[in-house]
């Protein structure tokens, strides 16, 4: 497979417009999204308490699923294409108060830090919720 993006993930300047997150990456966003709200609305009392176990098993799949697609998918989705190191992480925060980040295609340093965060604590919270539940 031939490397679509440029070798330091650095967006061109010419103002192409370009898809970079594929179907199944849009799906999980949106789904995460959903079931997350879900989860935590229906988080009071009993009444909602079947939707709120099957949005966390839910939840608990799609990160699973995210995880196979970061080692698996396609080229932008796959997590070797946006592994930074937390220098890069802390740098591209820093340009960010100056006002003059570099441009990423997919995810840039601050934000890759973000997903693999976000990925790890909603497995944590889903994890911790089934032992309990056992």
């Amino acid at each position: 497979m031939t490397n679509p993006a440029p070798e330091n993930n650095a967006c061109s300047q010419s103002g192409e417009s370009k898809r970079v997150w594929d179907l199944p990456v849009r799906i999980f966003h949106w789904s995460l999204v959903l079931l997350f709200l879900a989860a935590w609305l229906s988080s009071e009392g009993d009444r909602w308490l079947d939707i709120h176990i099957f949005s966390g098993y839910a939840i608990g799949g799609l990160i699973l699923f995210r995880v196979l697609w970061g080692f698996f998918g396609t080229y932008y989705a796959q997590f070797k294409h946006f592994r930074f190191s937390f220098k890069q992480a802390k740098d591209y925060a820093f340009s960010l108060i100056k006002g003059i980040p570099p441009r990423h295609v997919g995810h840039n340093p601050a934000g890759s830090w973000a997903i693999y965060l976000l990925l790890a604590g909603l497995f944590l919270v889903a994890r911790i919720q089934l032992i309990s539940a056992t």
